[in-house]
């Protein structure tokens, strides 16, 4: 999948707390509606830096199949586009995007689930040294810094973006996105080095290759996410997961059933792993065979 950030700033006549209200209790919901693509989609709304940064008030990051995913089927309709282009100009100043190639370094065995994450969450833009080029940049990052940070940062999670096109030519000339998970501000201060030797060698590589660094702490709420293993897409609300079943055989996916558990009904959400489902099965050149009874419902009211 293609993963594009969205480092966002408000318009100049709102406030912080006025801007994130507009985005999530008004933006998110029009973007799970017109777009259909979007497979996972996290708002991070900036609480602060450590260390210089410019100001951003949030960080997007979405998720897609492709890139041309995101740049030719980005919207259901005329309609859906009109209403997010009306609703973004309510509350956006500006932004910058990139989109990244994601490498997913530490996680948890369970996928996140909808809603706002527990624990602290750091976001860092990273650009390379003056002189080092791409490749040199890459290689020390995620060859030599990543084992050391995996061996002497204490974080729940560790999830390494790297750069491949800057969409837009006055983005800042970043590198890298990487986003460091811990379960609380305390254990944030008491594991982020997990020995004085450990910070030590971390400080000492950091000086190898890179030139900026802007960390900001953010509060991740989780608009979208579809989770998709061989045979298996899902999501996770809290403790209950709605989930589609599938096997492929050659040519064919075979839709076999679809569950959303009762707490969850109401939310579209076996209408979302349908979609994945059907847009994985276009993307590989598969024919769809819907033994799941809801598949069949779904194709009829939306037939291609």
């Amino acid at each position: 999948m293609t993963k594009l950030f969205f480092l966002c700033r408000r318009r100049a006549d709102l406030t912080h707390e006025q801007y994130v209200e507009r985005l999530i209790a008004g933006h998110v919901p029009l973007a799970l509606a017109h777009h259909p693509t979007l497979r996972r989609y996290v708002v991070n709304v900036v609480e602060g830096t450590r260390g210089p940064a410019p100001l951003l008030d949030s960080i997007g990051t979405l998720w897609f199949d492709s890139l041309a995913d995101y740049r030719e089927r980005l919207y259901d309709s005329q309609i859906g586009e009109r209403a997010i282009a009306d609703d973004v100009a309510r509350f956006l100043g500006g932004a910058d995007a990139y989109a990244t190639t994601e490498h997913v370094q530490r996680a948890p065995a369970e996928a996140p689930s909808l809603g706002q994450t527990p624990g602290v969450k750091l976001v860092v833009a990273l650009a390379r040294a003056p002189g080092q080029t791409r490749g040199d940049f890459l290689r020390h990052w995620l060859e030599r810094h990543v084992p050391l940070a995996l061996e002497h940062h204490g974080m729940s999670r560790y999830v390494t973006s790297v750069v491949d096109e800057r969409l837009g030519a006055d983005a800042p000339p970043y590198d890298g996105f990487a986003e460091i998970h811990f379960a609380s501000a305390e254990d944030l201060e008491r594991r982020l080095y997990l020995s004085a030797e450990g910070k030590a060698a971390i400080e000492r590589d950091v000086g190898r290759f890179l030139g900026t660094i802007h960390a900001y702490y953010v509060a991740e709420h989780v608009a979208r996410w579809v989770e998709h293993r061989p045979g298996r897409f899902s999501i996770r609300v809290r403790d209950a997961e709605a989930f589609l079943v599938y096997e492929r055989r050659e040519d064919i996916l075979d839709v076999l059933h679809t569950y959303t558990p009762p707490a969850l009904r109401g939310g579209n959400l076996a209408a979302e792993l349908t979609r994945a489902a059907l847009d994985h099965a276009r993307a590989e050149g598969l024919r769809v065979v819907p033994t799941c009874s809801y598949t069949r419902r779904y194709l009829a009211r939306h037939p291609a």
